[in-house]
């Protein structure tokens, strides 16, 4: 499948099971979105933007023209019943490798309830039925407990450690679990 082909695939919409629904983002996300990336957990560990309203508004901008561009695509993670806003899964392709690859940030207040499990696995269901990929990776901390169980409980399989992978946002080294999904895993 050539780029400009799955580029039309890249804007599902919305995905969910019984708990989780993930749609695409709304300006209407931003403040619940600063609320989120302000815990330094989740932006030293990750590449996330700011906590300020025009570093969220940029990048969900981005978030939008990678997606057309058939890049990548982002997604809110939200509570089905209440409509809330979670946190963040992301997915981006690798074309010219047949893979994709994983991420997410989860809030502070909605983590534990399996927001990171479902939503890894609506995406990843949607990926390869949808993208010309037959493996889907994820990374995670070697100190991040949470993340490495969500990814498990997804049907990730972790695969080792890649030393010195990660580079935080304050510029340490971090070794990171490797972890794979097949379709077959799911």
């Amino acid at each position: 499948m050539v780029l400009e082909q799955a580029s039309k695939l890249l804007l599902p919409g919305e995905l969910s099971d019984d708990a989780v629904l993930l749609r695409p983002f709304t300006e209407a996300d931003i403040p619940a979105l600063i609320k989120i990336v302000d815990d330094t957990t989740i932006h030293d560990r990750n590449h996330a933007p700011s906590p300020t309203e025009e570093a969220i508004r940029e990048w969900i901008n981005n978030g939008v023209k990678r997606a057309e561009a058939g890049q990548s695509v982002q997604f809110a993670v939200c509570d089905k019943a209440t409509g809330a806003l979670a946190g963040r899964r992301g997915i981006r392709l690798e074309q010219d490798e047949r893979r994709a690859r994983v991420g997410a940030w989860i809030g502070k207040e909605w983590r534990g309830q399996g927001f990171s499990p479902r939503s890894a696995r609506l995406v990843a269901a949607w990926a390869f039925d949808m993208w010309p990929v037959d493996r889907i990776g994820a990374e995670c901390d070697v100190d991040n407990e949470a993340s490495y169980k969500a990814l498990i409980k997804a049907g990730f399989k972790c695969e080792g450690v890649l030393r010195a992978y990660s580079l935080s946002n304050s510029g340490e080294r971090r070794d990171q679990y490797s972890f794979s999904l097949l379709p077959e895993d799911l």
